[in-house]
């Protein structure tokens, strides 16, 4: 199993402002936008308990609650969840939490994990990522997994290019190996060098059946974009997954 470690990849780098730098095209308009969908796609009722997982800076948690649902939100990054508490009110809370560990039991009516916040670990870390899930869902609760979908962005690998930023060069140099997909980004800012790099596993459709058989959810409906359209292997951007807890 996957050792959890401070000084993990995705530790340092989600807590790091030049992570927010680089995905800042990731904004409120998008969120919004990609919630109506999501919340429509589950077929959310209002006043749900929702879970965020991994919710970074809570951009997605605050347009749940304000779609009428009981949010919470949970994230590794101690800066990020900093950051979320100035929007905290009744029925929207945060809170710093590891993904692999149950947060609270038979609680959730839904769990939102999204912009590809899965598959950072061996299959045993991301299917103890799923019991985790489970056990905080109530019966018939239900998870979204929204996940790239690696078939078109393997085609494309090995990729490089530049992306300029609040004056900032970030190299980005995204490759396959070992069946995972990994995002290398350098710079330098004020005369210091930095190499972050992100990895996450390549994985298909039949890699969250079996996820899903093995940790009792069962797969209801599959979506290939925000738009809701369906999913196409060759075609679609996303894989955005609807499972419910057995």
């Amino acid at each position: 199993m996957e050792q959890k470690d401070d000084n993990t990849w995705y530790s340092t780098w989600f807590d790091s402002p030049y992570y927010h730098i680089l995905y800042q095209h990731r904004n409120h308009s998008e969120a919004e936008k990609a919630v109506s969908t999501l919340l429509a796609f589950a077929n959310v009722e209002k006043g749900s308990e929702v879970m965020d997982l991994c919710c970074g800076k809570g951009r997605h948690a605050i347009f749940i609650e304000k779609a009428g649902n009981i949010v919470t939100g949970l994230d590794l990054s101690p800066a990020s969840i900093n950051y979320c508490k100035t929007f905290e009110k009744d029925n929207l809370y945060f809170e710093v939490h590891d993904m692999r560990d149950v947060y609270k039991a038979d609680k959730f009516d839904y769990v939102f994990n999204l912009f590809t916040s899965f598959g950072y670990f061996d299959d045993e870390g991301n299917e103890q990522t799923l019991i985790a899930i489970k056990e905080g869902l109530k019966a018939g609760g239900k998870v979204i997994i929204d996940f790239l979908n690696v078939t078109p962005v393997i085609t494309a690998l090995p990729t490089q290019e530049i992306i300029s930023l609040e004056g900032i060069d970030f190299y980005i140099h995204k490759y396959l190996e070992n069946n995972r997909i990994y995002k290398r980004i350098n710079f330098t800012d004020k005369g210091c060098e930095y190499s972050f790099c992100e990895e996450v596993n390549a994985l298909q459709m039949s890699d969250f059946e079996r996820y899903f058989e093995h940790t009792g959810f069962k797969l209801i409906s599959v979506s290939g974009d925000y738009d809701g359209s369906s999913f196409n292997k060759h075609q679609s951007k996303r894989l955005i997954l609807l499972a419910e807890r057995k």
